[in-house]
């Protein structure tokens, strides 16, 4: 117990060993991600149905607003984007966060964590979805 309270949990050998694999390709990981998060960015931008983007030009989130009311079905119509809440993973999740935090959150704002899949994929799905909002 002493040990334990000194030095900390140790992880398991599974979850430590994982971890430990996944350093190697870290760094193309987030490369891909951030690469295809700016095109996603300047695509979003484009578009007549989004508002707003946020993306501060690094890393693989971006943060969108619709007209109010419409997030719900942009974040459910996706089929290669998963509506679910998860960041920095190796796919593609989407999710509005107003349902969860209330008034803090805008009410049209959806939060896109971009995965490593096709950039090209990725966008024939949000601008399907974004289609239909």
């Amino acid at each position: 117990f002493q040990v334990r309270m000194r030095l900390g949990l140790s992880s398991a050998p599974d979850a430590a060993a994982n971890l430990l694999r996944g350093l190697d390709s870290l760094e193309l990981r987030v490369r891909r991600q951030a690469e295809s998060a700016a095109e996603l960015a300047r695509r979003l931008e484009e578009h007549p149905a989004v508002l707003k983007v946020r993306y501060p030009g690094l890393g693989g989130l971006i943060s969108f607003d619709v007209a109010d009311g419409s997030e719900r079905a942009v974040e459910t119509s996706t089929t290669l984007i998963r509506n679910q809440t998860s960041l920095g993973g190796v796919r593609s999740t989407m999710e509005s966060r107003h349902r969860w935090e209330g008034d803090r959150i805008p009410v049209g704002l959806l939060r896109l964590s971009v995965g490593l899949e096709d950039v090209d994929a990725l966008w024939a799905d949000l601008s399907a979805a974004l289609a239909r909002a």
